[in-house]
C-alpha cells in the first residue's frame, strides 16, 4: 500500500530519490465515495487516505512530521482553494483525519481534497461532496441514497439510525423522532421505537418502505438535526427456505417436434428465497453444458419473474432453442438442472420425432362418374387452385400395385382432415368410400389427429346401413352442395367449407403445407369419440 511505503519511509528516515522527490502522488478522484448531507445539518468528512487505518496511523503519521491539509474545488469552479478554517463560530473545523461542517451550507458542495506532506513528501486523494436540500413537504431528498437494509418476513428485527456516533458528546441523550415514509408515527403496529432503535415485533411486506430517524441535540447552545434514512426491504422468511422446485420439463410432458423444425423446451424453475444462497440453471445436451455450446443454431434465453407476494423469490425460465433440428438430435439427451445451496433438481426433457402431415385434406368418395367430376375437377379445382390447399385423392396420387388397405390407412394418417363427400352411392357395403371412413374413425377415435368434414353431395334416406355415418352426421356440421347455387367460388358452400379446412398462411405459396388448426366443437368431437370406440 502506498499510505504503508510512505509511513515506512518517515519513520525509518530512509531518504531515496523516489522518497524526496518534490512531486505530489495524486490518487486522483475518489468517485465511490460520495457524501451527502442536508443544508443546515453537522456533517463529517473523512480522508480516505486514513479510511483503511483509522485514526492510528494518522497519529503516526503526525508524529513523523506529516501534515494533513485540506482543500476544495467549489461547484462549477476549476481553482482549487484551501478550506478557511476560521470562519465564525468555527462552522468549519479540522480533528485529526476528519473536517467537520457546523453545519453544512448548500455553497460546501463541490470536490474536497486531502493532503498529507512535509517538506520532502506529498500525497492527496480528492473526493466529491454535495448538499442537499429537503424536497418540499417532505422529511428527505429524493437525491438521497438511502441504505437499504434486508428483514425476513415473520421475524423479529432491530432497525437503527446510522451514523450518529461521535456528532454530540456522550452525556447528552437526544430526542429522536421517526418516520415511516416521510409520515411521523406516535405508535408503530408492531414496531416500537426505543430511541435510536426501532424494534420489529414481527416483520410484514406492508411495513417495507422508507424509515427516517431525525436525532435533535444541542451543543454549545445551538440547537442540531441529523436526518438519517433507511429503506427497509422485505424478503421471505427462512422458513420458507427450499431447494429449487421445477415446474416444467416434468414426467407427464413429451415434446414433439418435425425434423427441419425449430426445437424450443422451456426450463422453468421456481427459487425460493434463501438467504445468502446463489441460482443457477442450466441446460445440458448428450452431456454437454451450455459453456460449450459452439452451434450457431443453438440459443438458449433466460427471464425472471418475481413472486410478488413471496419478496426474494422468484422463477427463471431458460428456454433451449435449435433450429432446423435433425433427426438425430431429436434423440439426444436434453437435461435442464437447477441448484441453490440447499440442494439440486435435475431432469430431462421427453423429446421425439412429430409425425409430420404430408396433406391438408384426404377426399373420401364414392367412385362413379358423377362423384369423380365432382371431386377432381369442382372440389379439386377450387381446393388447390383457388385455395392452396393440398389434397390426397385415392385413385390420382397412389402408386400401382399397392395394397389399397394399407395405402389408404398410410394416407389418412398423413392427413389434416377427412373430407367424406356423401352421397347414396357411398354407403353400400364393401366399398373403398366406406373402408377410408370407417378408418378416418378409428384414427380419430384412437389417435385425434386428425378430423372430420361432411359434404353432403347427395342426401342419404337408408342412413340406418352405417350407423357411423349417422352418429357422424348427428353430431358434427353437414355442408350441403346445392348443384349450381354452389359452384360461385364466393357462395355459401365455400365459405362454410373453407371454415372447416385447416388455415393456411396467405403469404404461402399455393399447395403449401404451413397452416394453424380451427379449434372445433370439443363437445361434439367427444361424444363422437366415446360413442365410436363403445
Amino acid at each position: 500500500m502506498k499510505i504503508s511505503f510512505l509511513l515506512i519511509c518517515l519513520l525509518v528516515l530512509t531518504v531515496t530519490r523516489d522518497c524526496t522527490s518534490e512531486r505530489c502522488d495524486d490518487w486522483g478522484e475518489d468517485t465511490r465515495k460520495l457524501t451527502q448531507a442536508y443544508d443546515g445539518e453537522p456533517v463529517r468528512l473523512r480522508c480516505p487516505l486514513f479510511e483503511d487505518y483509522l485514526k492510528h496511523n494518522y497519529s503516526t503519521a503526525h508524529s513523523a512530521g506529516l501534515t494533513l491539509m485540506w482543500y476544495w474545488t467549489g461547484k462549477g469552479k476549476d481553482l482549487e482553494e484551501p478550506i478557511n478554517i476560521r470562519l465564525p463560530d468555527n462552522r468549519i473545523s479540522k480533528d485529526k483525519d476528519i473536517l467537520w461542517f457546523r453545519p453544512a451550507l448548500l455553497n460546501d458542495t463541490g470536490n474536497y481534497t486531502c493532503m498529507l506532506r512535509n517538506t520532502t513528501f506529498c500525497l492527496k486523494i480528492a473526493f466529491p461532496f454535495e448538499v442537499l436540500k429537503k424536497d418540499a413537504d417532505s422529511c428527505v431528498s429524493i437525491n438521497k441514497a438511502a441504505e437499504v437494509v434486508i428483514f425476513p418476513l415473520q421475524d423479529t428485527a432491530l432497525l437503527t439510525c446510522p451514523d450518529t456516533t461521535g456528532y454530540y458528546p456522550t452525556d447528552v441523550t437526544p430526542t429522536v423522532n421517526w418516520y415511516m415514509n416521510c409520515i411521523l408515527v406516535d405508535g408503530f403496529v408492531d414496531r416500537d421505537p426505543k430511541g435510536l432503535s426501532l424494534q420489529f415485533i414481527n416483520v410484514l411486506q406492508k411495513y417495507e418502505g422508507n424509515y427516517t430517524c431525525i436525532v435533535s441535540y444541542d451543543e454549545n447552545g445551538r440547537p442540531y438535526n441529523l436526518t438519517r434514512t433507511i429503506y427497509v426491504k422485505t424478503i421471505a422468511s427462512h422458513l420458507q427456505a427450499r431447494p429449487p422446485v421445477m415446474i416444467t420439463p416434468n414426467d407427464k410432458q413429451t415434446f414433439e417436434f418435425i425434423a427441419g423444425g425449430e426445437l424450443h423446451i422451456p426450463c422453468e424453475v421456481y427459487f425460493s428465497y434463501v438467504n445468502n444462497s446463489y441460482t443457477d440453471i442450466g441446460w445440458r445436451i448428450n452431456g454437454k453444458s451450455e459453456g460449450d455450446f459452439t452451434d450457431q443454431r443453438v440459443l438458449v434465453n433466460e427471464s425472471v419473474t418475481l413472486d410478488m407476494g413471496n419478496p426474494g423469490a422468484k422463477t427463471i425460465k431458460k428456454e433451449l432453442r435449435i433450429k432446423n433440428i435433425t433427426p438425430d438430435e431429436l434423440k439426444h439427451n436434453y437435461t435442464c438442472t437447477a441448484k441453490n445451496t440447499l440442494g439440486v433438481v435435475s431432469r430431462q426433457a421427453l423429446v421425439k420425432e412429430k409425425d409430420g402431415k404430408e396433406y391438408d385434406v384426404y377426399v373420401s368418395y364414392a367412385r362413379n362418374a358423377e362423384e369423380e367430376e365432382f371431386v377432381l375437377v369442382t372440389l379439386r379445382g377450387v381446393l388447390e387452385n383457388e385455395f392452396g390447399y393440398k389434397l390426397c385423392i385415392f385413385d390420382r396420387d397412389s402408386l400401382p400395385g399397392g395394397i389399397i388397405t394399407d395405402e389408404t390407412l398410410s394416407f389418412i394418417k398423413k392427413s389434416r382432415r377427412l373430407l367424406v363427400v356423401i352421397s347414396p352411392s357411398y354407403v353400400h357395403q364393401g366399398t373403398q368410400a366406406l373402408l377410408e371412413f370407417k378408418a378416418g374413425l378409428d384414427n380419430m377415435a384412437l389417435q385425434g389427429n386428425i378430423q372430420l368434414i361432411l359434404v353432403e353431395f347427395k342426401s342419404v334416406k337408408n342412413k340406418e346401413k352405417v350407423k357411423e355415418l349417422k352418429l357422424a352426421q348427428s353430431v358434427l356440421s353437414v355442408i350441403k352442395w346445392k348443384g349450381e347455387k354452389s359452384k360461385y367460388p364466393g357462395g355459401r358452400f365455400w365459405k362454410q367449407l373453407h371454415v372447416a379446412l385447416p388455415v393456411k398462411n396467405t403469404s404461402s405459396a399455393k399447395n403449401s403445407c404451413s397452416f394453424h388448426m380451427i379449434p372445433q366443437n370439443l363437445e361434439f368431437e367427444t361424444e363422437f369419440s366415446n360413442n365410436v370406440t363403445t
